[in-house]
C-alpha cells in the first residue's frame, strides 16, 4: 500500500475506529490526549426528577377538574335552557293567537301552549320541547334552575313587568345566569 492510498483510507474510516474494534489500523478513530474529551448528550437526573414531580402535581390537581362529569352537564343545561325558553317564544310567535307558558322548577322546564277561544288550541296543551323525551327538559344530578312561571303572548312579549333572570347552578361550579327581557322577551346570557 502507498502513502496515498493508506491517507485515503485514514480519511474514509475517520470516526469509525471504536466500531472497528482492533484491526490493521488501531489507532484510527480513537481519542487522543490534545482532543477534547465528548460531552454525553441527555437529560440530567435532576430535570428528570422535576419534569416527574411536575407531571405528578399535575395529575392530582388538574386533571380530576377536567374530566367531572358535573361542569359539562351544567353547561349543557344552562344552553338548554336558554334554548327551551327560546324555543316557547317562536312557539307563540308562530301559533300567533295562544301563549305559550313556561314552567321553570328546580329540576324541570315544562312548556304548555294556553287555550284561549277563536285560537287553533282551545285547551291548555302540553308542548314538545326539541331533543327530549316526554316533552320537558330536565336537569342532570346536581344541577339546579331558578322556579319561575310566566308566559309568552302572540307576539312574543313576556307576561312579567321586568327583566327576569334565571339561574343554573351546580355543586363547585359558578351559577350561570341568562336574562329574559322584558318588552322583547329576549333571552341572552346575563352580563
Amino acid at each position: 500500500m502507498t502513502r496515498t492510498e493508506v491517507a485515503k483510507l485514514m480519511a474514509y474510516t475517520k470516526g469509525l475506529g471504536q466500531s472497528m474494534g482492533p484491526g490493521p489500523f488501531p489507532f484510527i478513530g480513537s481519542a487522543s490526549a490534545c482532543e477534547p474529551a465528548r460531552r454525553m448528550r441527555g437529560f440530567t437526573i435532576t430535570e428528570l426528577i422535576v419534569v416527574i414531580v411536575i407531571v405528578g402535581i399535575l395529575a392530582v390537581v388538574a386533571l380530576p377538574r377536567m374530566f367531572t362529569r358535573i361542569s359539562f352537564d351544567a353547561l349543557r343545561f344552562y344552553d338548554d335552557a336558554q334554548a327551551a325558553v327560546r324555543y316557547a317564544q317562536k312557539l307563540a310567535i308562530a301559533g300567533r293567537c295562544n301563549s305559550v307558558q313556561v314552567q321553570t322548577t328546580a329540576s324541570s322546564i315544562q312548556l304548555s301552549v294556553l287555550g284561549a277561544a277563536g285560537c287553533a288550541v282551545t285547551t291548555n296543551t302540553a308542548a314538545t320541547i326539541p331533543g327530549t323525551s316526554g316533552g320537558a327538559l330536565a336537569a342532570p344530578t346536581g344541577v339546579t334552575l331558578t322556579a319561575a312561571t310566566f308566559s309568552f303572548d302572540g307576539n312574543g312579549r313576556p307576561s312579567f313587568a321586568s327583566a327576569l333572570t334565571l339561574a343554573v347552578a351546580a355543586t363547585g361550579e359558578p351559577t350561570r345566569s341568562f336574562v329574559i327581557e322584558q318588552e322583547t322577551g329576549y333571552v341572552h346570557p346575563a352580563p
